[in-house]
């Protein structure tokens, strides 16, 4: 699932562009990303490129996408920053996804103002997906609508101040727990 990793990642780019595709682009955690990988991105004017980021510090993110490193990300986001300067090309454009939880959630105003500051220009926001046995199912955010809420109604005007194109989940119902179970049945 990781596209970086794909031996024939520059292959696929090459045919998106030599058969005219209009809107390739894939998802990456960018730890794999190298010089050479970029300057294929850029020479098949891959249109979009986005990053996922869990955390707006170092330890949330090296705790929650476990074995990722921060510094490398951070790193990844100059590469690509200096490579679409030395090649004056505007392509990709930047993107970002975050999924949010209750260990990151008071992090993302923060993480919005460094993804502007790195040169990204939209940012897609997401709850995290319960699934029981992993362990994680405090994180969700259900168990903290009011934090939630209180968070994205922050999220979004931090982003409006820095001008991030944002797509955030809907708020969640602050009486969602108030329903007897019984009712949830019917």
């Amino acid at each position: 699932a990781e596209p970086l990793l794909a031996k024939e990642l520059p292959r696929a780019l090459d045919l998106c562009r030599k058969h005219e595709v209009p809107n390739f682009h894939f998802s990456t955690n960018a730890m794999a990303l190298t010089t050479k990988i970029m300057e294929k991105i850029i020479d098949v004017q891959m249109p979009l490129l986005t990053i996922s980021c869990d955390g707006g510090t170092k330890e949330t993110f090296e705790r929650v996408r476990t074995p990722a490193k921060w510094d490398r990300l951070m790193a990844a986001f100059d590469l690509i920053a200096e490579t679409k300067k030395r090649t004056g090309s505007p392509f990709p454009r930047l993107s970002m996804t975050a999924v949010l939880m209750r260990c990151n959630i008071k992090e993302m105003p923060g993480l919005i103002r460094l993804a502007r500051d790195k040169g990204v220009e939209d940012m897609n926001f997401v709850h995290m997906a319960v699934m029981g046995g992993l362990g994680i199912e405090d994180e969700t955010l259900l168990n903290d609508p009011k934090l939630c809420n209180e968070m994205l109604a922050e999220m979004d005007a931090t982003a409006k101040a820095v001008g991030m194109n944002t797509c955030m989940p809907m708020a969640i119902p602050e009486t969602i727990h108030d329903t007897p179970d019984a009712d949830l049945d019917a």
